[in-house]
């Protein structure tokens, strides 16, 4: 079993009812440096209301026919959903058909997806997934993930990350197949996840994972031609009995196993 596996199985033993209670999807940080903070990856996000603009968002609801256009001056989106069932006031699922027209960052292309959950209020993500990048519920997210000048697209199709958090299907320009293809590989990090990954435009990604309301996992990794590949492991543990004292345990992944390199405890301000 490999090491994301083991993680994987360890995280399906989340405390669902401590987010829950909190509405969030998302537990606290665990130690005395926030989630968004510097670490395991610097990151800075830039993000306002607007159309397909790199940083920009944008609401869009399907239209009578189950179609939504989106565009700007770079780039035009169709989305085709004809029988979108309500999940909720502001979500519906059905199988879609999207098609997008070339732009300076991405080829021409289309996908067809079995099932795709539509946000009229969260509709595009665009731009850097950096550090508190916002975009996780986004219905579809268009990014370079792997610091290669083309973005990838990624469609939101599940409720399979960490305490049924979003989850979503990749698909990244494969040059030697002159084709868009989905990366499973990738899709797979937003699976038990507390959230998208983050990217440092340099082709790496860090995960957070959460373990019920005393632990999280963070992940760093080296994305190349669609394949993350691990290098570290960061697991916070908050020490029994303690309500500001956290135990950090970092691995480093080498020669295919990852190799405890350190065990500190840090303190966490406040208690928060």
């Amino acid at each position: 079993m490999s090491p994301r596996s083991i993680a994987l199985v360890a995280l399906l033993s989340v405390c669902v009812s401590a987010c829950a209670e909190s509405g969030e999807s998302t537990p606290p940080p665990l130690a005395a440096t926030p989630v968004n903070s510097a670490s395991p990856v610097e990151r800075v996000v830039q993000a306002s209301a607007a159309v397909i603009t790199p940083g920009l968002r944008l609401a869009q609801a399907l239209d009578s026919s189950g179609v939504a256009r989106l565009a700007d001056g770079g780039q035009s989106i169709e989305v085709r959903i004809p029988e979108c069932v309500e999940a909720s006031r502001d979500e519906c699922i059905g199988s879609a058909s999207l098609t997008w027209s070339a732009s300076p960052s991405a080829p021409a292309g289309s996908v067809q997806l079995a099932s795709m959950r539509w946000s009229v209020r969260d509709s595009l993500f665009s731009g850097a997934l950096a550090e508190g990048h916002g975009a996780t519920g986004y219905s579809m997210i268009s990014s370079d993930i792997e610091g290669d000048g083309v973005d990838e697209f990624l469609f939101l199709t599940g409720r399979d990350g960490g305490y049924g958090g979003p989850s979503y299907t990749i698909y990244r320009w494969a040059e030697e197949a002159n084709a868009w293809a989905e990366s499973t590989a990738l899709s797979e990090l937003t699976v038990g996840s507390t959230g998208v990954f983050s990217t440092d435009g340099k082709g790496g990604a860090a995960v957070w994972f959460a373990d019920g309301c005393c632990r999280r996992i963070g992940e760093r990794y080296a994305i190349h031609d669609g394949t993350p590949q691990l290098i570290e492991r960061r697991t916070e543990t908050l020490a029994e009995g303690q309500d500001t004292a956290v135990e950090v345990t970092t691995e480093t992944f080498k020669d295919g196993q990852l190799i405890r390199s350190k065990v500190e405890m840090e303190s966490r301000e406040g208690g928060k």
